[in-house]
């Protein structure tokens, strides 16, 4: 075997997956498309009960220990001793992911697109020529589009779509807004940044065509003064479709497993759990699983939640307005609205 483990896809779930690999003597290889990790698609919320604690705080763009959500009817704003929720840049996140899993051993080759899988072989181009490489364990970190989970003959049928511009402003507070006459069962949201917000909307299902969401989105911002002229806009699939996560010697890992959250598209968490399950799953099978167990359990929930909200707009738009109600009097616990 060429290595032990090859991970494919250099996200937060494959790099932290291939680091813990590394930290515990396995050889393990990461293959990455792109020519960096981290780009994507992504508004960079981490939340406290996330990754939060565990990044260094120079990664760290802006905070909050307080976040808006409104709805039709009313603004409630939750606040809490601690920050919440803090967004990082994906690239310096990435960056620095790359780093750790570099200095644990593992080597990243990038530019280095997959071409083909056939069982443990895989096919891929790197420096103007294919190559071939084997393994033991074959890890799909590859996202909402994974060759590695196409490889298992699974289907992707249970897909949401995320828009986002990043707006070279800066804005005071962290929003999400539920509006089912304009988003359906999905949200629209502001996240501060350093220098820049994040200013986007997700719906759990594709229904519609993205560009009436994009209006819909831009209709929204309209009302609360932030203008998108000449700036790029970027679009994502969201992959909730879970079918599992262990198949033999390959494994799955969050986009590529269908775990981003159905109902807020929330993926970093998912996959740097299920990241560190598929290392713990590989050194020692029959170790704890607890944390992967109880992010499935979640998962449920909010595909349960999704369901719901999907069936009608008007229970939608009630569920909002239930949730922002028991918000405003803590009933319900804002850990329970975060994107994890």
């Amino acid at each position: 075997m060429d290595y032990d483990a090859v991970v494919i896809g250099a996200g937060p779930g494959g790099l932290r997956c291939a680091q813990h690999l590394a930290n515990r003597g396995v050889r393990v290889a990461v293959l990455e498309r792109r020519s960096a990790a981290g780009r994507k698609v992504c508004a960079g919320g981490i939340t406290w009960n996330g990754l939060l604690g565990s990044l260094p705080e120079s990664l760290l763009e802006a905070s909050f220990a307080s976040q808006t959500i409104s709805t039709g009817r009313r603004r409630v704003t939750i606040r809490e001793p601690h920050p919440l929720i803090a967004t990082v840049n994906r690239q310096r996140l990435g960056q620095y992911q790359a780093e750790q899993a570099a200095q644990a051993g593992a080597e990243l080759l990038f530019d280095a697109p997959v071409l083909r899988i056939n069982d443990k072989e895989i096919f891929y181009r790197w420096r103007g020529k294919e190559r071939r490489l084997r393994c033991g364990y074959l890890i799909g970190a590859d996202g909402s589009n994974s060759l590695v989970r196409a490889s298992l003959g699974l289907k992707t049928q249970r897909l949401g779509i995320g828009i986002n511009y990043f707006v070279r402003r800066t804005y005071d507070e962290m929003i999400w807004h539920f509006d089912a006459a304009r988003f359906g069962s999905g949200y629209s949201w502001v996240f501060p940044h350093r220098e820049t917000m994040s200013v986007g909307v997700y719906r759990g299902t594709r229904k519609g065509s993205a560009a009436s969401l994009q209006r819909q989105l831009l209709g929204w911002l309209g009302t609360i003064g932030v203008s998108v002229n000449r700036v790029a806009v970027g679009a994502d699939l969201v992959n909730h479709d879970y079918r599992g996560w262990r198949f033999d010697r390959c494994f799955l890992i969050g986009d590529a497993a269908g775990l981003a959250s159905p109902l807020t598209g929330e993926g970093i968490y998912p996959a740097v759990v299920s990241g560190e399950a598929v290392a713990a799953a590989i050194v020692d099978p029959s170790g704890d699983q607890s944390a992967i167990n109880i992010l499935l359990k979640k998962h449920k929930k909010h595909r349960i939640m999704l369901n719901l909200a999907e069936t009608n707009p008007r229970l939608a738009s009630l569920l909002a307005e239930l949730s922002a109600l028991l918000l405003r009097y803590r009933l319900l616990s804002s850990s329970s609205f975060e994107m994890a």
